[in-house]
């Protein structure tokens, strides 16, 4: 009875030692609770979105073929090759290949999202997973027969999201890729495979399957090991017979990846089990431990620095424990009571974090379905698995903010104290410490800030890019034209022709083709020999078709003609911003430039200027036009057509008309060319936009939850060290020390942890923008000198923040009377 009686007033002490302090105990659990609700959301993040199982009947045994090594990650195979892979397989059954691209669907008239990605598989797929559906049938070995009724099956997720549950969606029609194609089956809830963003089913083409000729189609393959095999058995007769694929079809090997410059074609390869992600699993690993070390710090700060607070607040009430255990009070309640401190602040941010990590889960999937993008194998919720991990960080952060306190309470010399005051209270040792934290602190959170403000300029430039952008009825496309399949001259014979199809169409106005080399430095001709060259950095594009199409409009002299692609003196249009960076008082018309050092290879000729048009975005070029907002335009017949996009602008109400038709006229061309995405760029745009709003929100909010971690640490330190420096300062003022001078000495000594905190960081930050110099990286360093202007602000802004929560605790102490401080023990 006596125990419990002990708890209960202990319970009480440390309420009345919390509501004492009201402001410190909400801002102790404001930083816990912010600390702890960005590592629960992120856990729960990327266990959902990179090492969630995805738990099948038959999941143990399903495995993916990949090209590549194990540590560069899973990498497709070609589809030519991996039909001859097949052929030779013997250590695994059920061989199945799987080709994913992103599809146009629309349903009853409404468009469906642009970016959803169907998986074309084999039907013996479903017979490998042994899922039934849930409703209807999965595809079967017929649907894959020519001249076969197009089909479909579709997720569980899509179905409720997209389709409205309905109960009679099977024999639906959904129409794919301009055509209709009839809802066979709807799988049950959770089946994602062969991975997580598995939406919709349709059966892979016989092109695909058994390709004539190798057209740079990548494909995933599956299968189950045969009995008595194992994973490293299977891995080394696939690795060998692609030793043997590489001697019949030779390339030039990459050494980092063992791959060719195609992607595709690998001369090794390995079997994974059907989770790991074909992003690559050191891709995966490097994002998903980067972020969980970046939120984990974050949570460590936030608990060290409240710990730091804890701990100024021991040093406050240290004479009354002192008394307390010259009474004969027990250091293990003595103990038990500063945890309670600890406890109560923890468990009230972990119920803060919860209630913030159910909010933020609820709000990101109505941000992500406002996008009309919906990751159907991804449901963020509060789970068994989330308050799991919520119990372990409670318990760290227990642990975290009552060891300093608790240390003091162990191993502090009370006896002192009583002779001496709180002169020594602290200790050398545990100063040192909690001073290393706040500087560790300070370091992290300028790094923070500067990564932070450096990612919001460039998101604010992308939005401020995307705003001014007219988008009205242009569709765009971007059609596979592999290099095994096509030199340059054959592509550029295909978009020609294409181009020439297009124009014949009442439904479309008119067209663009246009491929994005990306960022180069430009010379211009000086005419003075004794002049420097002058040099600018503008965005190379290769342009065939109407400028119009991308809501460019000619503002001096013209744009290119057939004479420009031919045996013309080479020709160039600028924009607007770049002829103001070469010629900023003169007309740039027939003036010259040339690229300086484009692909690393030998500088290109000099070129013409013979049009200057407006700033135009697509959304090819869209993140680099933000970095320099300057572009050169070159025909494309003079340069790599190998990524090029197709830009149609329709007539006003023909848009859907003019989508069938682009996709119609570019299948009549090439029928082997992979599932093509047409894009409405209204749609794409008002996505960026959305994105980068929220980026930049997100980035504030982290940017002010630092600046709150540091002020609390600052704070605390500062607190903690002027409560030493009681006595010091009231026998100062009593000797005639005035105020400023106290002020100004004491600002020195406690600011020295912002100096060292900031020379840490910039130890770190400078070596990284020298080696990006000398690396000669443009986009970053262009990235870099125009976010200097915002990030010396943000910096400046955070150190005067830190400067005040230094300043304060001192100006507080000032307040008291010579003769009160000198009562102070």
């Amino acid at each position: 009875m006596k125990n419990n009686t002990n708890y209960r007033s202990d319970f009480k002490y440390t309420l009345r030692l919390l509501a004492k302090k009201p402001g410190f105990t909400l801002l102790s659990i404001l930083v816990l609770a912010g600390g702890l609700g960005i590592s629960i959301i992120t856990t729960t993040l990327v266990d959902n979105v990179f090492y969630r199982e995805v738990l099948l009947p038959n999941g143990e045994n399903l495995y993916r073929i990949c090209a590549g090594s194990s540590p560069t990650g899973c990498r497709m195979i070609e589809a030519f090759e991996f039909a001859e892979l097949r052929k030779n397989i013997k250590t695994l059954d059920n061989v199945s290949v799987l080709q994913r691209a992103p599809v146009n669907v629309e349903y009853q008239g409404r468009h469906l999202p642009i970016f959803e990605a169907a998986a074309s598989v084999e039907w013996t797929l479903f017979q490998t997973a042994k899922v039934k559906p849930l409703l209807g049938r999965t595809l079967q070995a017929y649907d894959h027969e020519p001249g076969a009724e197009p089909v479909v099956v579709i997720g569980h997720g899509y179905w409720q999201g997209f389709l409205g549950g309905d109960e009679n969606v099977v024999g639906s029609l959904l129409t794919i890729q301009s055509k209709s194609t009839k809802i066979v089956g709807v799988m049950p809830e959770g089946f994602r495979y062969p991975d997580s963003s598995g939406s919709m089913w349709l059966p892979i083409s016989e092109s695909v399957l058994n390709p004539s000729q190798n057209n740079g189609v990548g494909v995933v393959g599956y299968a189950t090991l045969k009995p008595g095999e194992t994973r490293d058995s299977a891995s080394n007769e696939i690795r060998n017979l692609m030793k043997q694929m590489r001697q019949r079809y030779p390339t030039s090997p990459n050494p980092l990846v063992g791959c060719s410059s195609n992607r595709l074609a690998c001369d090794r390869g390995y079997v994974a089990p059907h989770t790991e992600s074909i992003d690559g699993t050191l891709f995966v690993n490097t994002i998903a431990i980067g972020v969980t070390i970046l939120t984990s710090l974050i949570f460590l700060l936030a608990c060290l620095n409240v710990g730091t607070l804890l701990l100024a607040r021991t040093n406050e009430r240290l004479k009354d424990v002192s008394i307390r255990v010259a009474l004969g009070a027990p250091r293990l309640r003595l103990l038990l009571q500063t945890m309670g401190e600890s406890v109560m602040i923890v468990v009230a941010g972990g119920a803060l974090a919860l209630l913030f990590a159910g909010a933020a889960f609820k709000g990101f999937q109505l941000f992500i379905s406002s996008l009309m993008v919906v990751p159907i194998g991804l449901t963020l919720s509060i789970d068994a698995s989330t308050l799991l991990g919520t119990l372990i960080y409670l318990s760290l952060a227990v642990l975290l903010t009552s060891i300093l306190p608790c240390w003091k309470i162990v191993n502090g010399d009370f006896n002192t104290v009583m002779r001496d005051g709180t002169r020594g209270a602290i200790g050398l040792h545990s100063g040192k410490f909690s001073r290393f934290l706040v500087t560790i602190a300070i370091a992290m959170i300028t790094l923070l800030i500067f990564v932070g403000t450096i990612g919001m300029n460039y998101a604010w430039s992308i939005r401020d890019r995307v705003a001014d952008v007219n988008t009205d009825n242009i569709i765009s496309t971007a059609p596979t034209l592999g290099e095994k399949r096509y030199s340059d001259y054959e592509r550029l014979r295909f978009f020609r022709a294409l181009s020439n199809s297009l124009a014949q169409d009442a439904s479309i106005e008119n067209a663009v083709f246009e491929s994005v080399i990306g960022i180069s430095t430009f010379e211009k001709e000086v005419e003075d020999e004794l002049a420097s060259s002058d040099k600018t950095n503008a965005v190379l594009i290769g342009l065939a078709g109407s400028l119009s199409t991308l809501g460019g409009t000619v503002l001096e002299g013209r744009e290119f003609g057939e004479f420009d692609i031919d045996d013309a003196e080479p020709a160039a249009v600028i924009s607007r911003n770049a002829a103001t960076k070469f010629w900023p008082n003169v007309s740039p018309i027939g003036k010259r430039i040339r690229v300086y050092d484009p692909f690393d290879r030998d500088i290109m000729p000099w070129r013409r200027v013979v049009g200057v048009v407006s700033e135009m975005t697509s959304p090819d070029n869209l993140e680099r036009m933000a970095i320099v907002d300057a572009a050169v335009y070159l025909p494309l017949a003079h340069l790599p057509t190998n990524n090029v996009s197709v830009s149609v602008k329709a007539k006003p109400g023909s848009i859907d008309e003019a989508s069938s038709v682009l996709l119609r006229n570019i299948n009549a061309l090439d029928n082997q060319i992979p599932l093509l995405q047409i894009q409405r760029e209204d749609s794409v745009f008002g996505l960026m936009k959305k994105l980068m709003s929220f980026l930049i929100a997100l980035i504030g909010g982290c940017a002010l939850f630092s600046l709150l971690v540091a002020v609390v640490g600052i704070y605390g330190l500062t607190q903690n060290s002027v409560n030493l420096l009681t006595q010091e300062i009231g026998t100062r003022r009593a000797l005639g020390a005035t105020d400023k001078v106290i002020s100004r000495s004491l600002l020195l000594r406690v600011s020295k942890q912002l100096v060292i905190g900031v020379g840490i960081s910039m130890a770190v930050i400078l070596p990284i923008i020298s080696l990006i110099f000398v690396a000669n990286i443009t986009p970053i360093i262009i990235i870099i000198k125009q976010s200097f202007v915002p990030v010396t602000v943000a910096l400046a802004g955070l150190y005067t923040v830190m400067l005040i929560s230094i300043y304060q605790p001192i100006r507080n102490m000032l307040r008291l009377e010579p003769s009160e401080a000198l009562r102070q023990v």
